[in-house]
């Protein structure tokens, strides 16, 4: 009885430290439950920041990227406007020489008419014989 009653104490020792080792499992997995929560709240957190930081980023990039094109779009415009400005010029510029010239022309034919009978014009046929003749 005297062993009964020693492997009794002794299962119930065993019981009660094999109690205070599941007891620290316990607490020791609600620890791990815990951290694991902290940790994903934490990454979700850090997550959401990246991810805002992302779309500002692509916002800023759209952004650059448009004022990119409209700068590019005035400048190509100032530019065609440049080429456009010079060729109005040239082209006025020849607009007045070719006039210069017909007035000059007319001027000078209005004084051989001044000078010379309408008679006394050479026609086309008489500058072809006088070609014809020199040969």
């Amino acid at each position: 009885e005297k062993r009964l009653a020693e492997l009794d104490g002794k299962v119930k020792g065993l019981s009660d430290e094999l109690q205070g080792q599941i007891r620290q499992v316990h607490l020791l997995d609600d620890r791990r439950w815990e951290w694991k929560q902290k940790i994903e709240e934490e990454l979700a957190a850090k997550c959401q920041a990246l991810q805002q930081q992302m779309q500002a980023l692509v916002a800023s990039s759209r952004s650059i990227s448009l004022e990119e094109d409209s700068r590019q779009q005035r400048t190509w415009h100032s530019a065609l406007e440049e080429g456009l400005s010079a060729a109005a010029r040239e082209r006025n510029a020849m607009q007045q020489e070719v006039h210069e010239g017909f007035v000059n022309v007319c001027e000078r034919l209005a004084a051989l008419e001044m000078k010379v009978p309408l008679e006394d014009f050479p026609t086309s046929e008489s500058l072809a014989l006088k070609g014809d003749a020199s040969e």
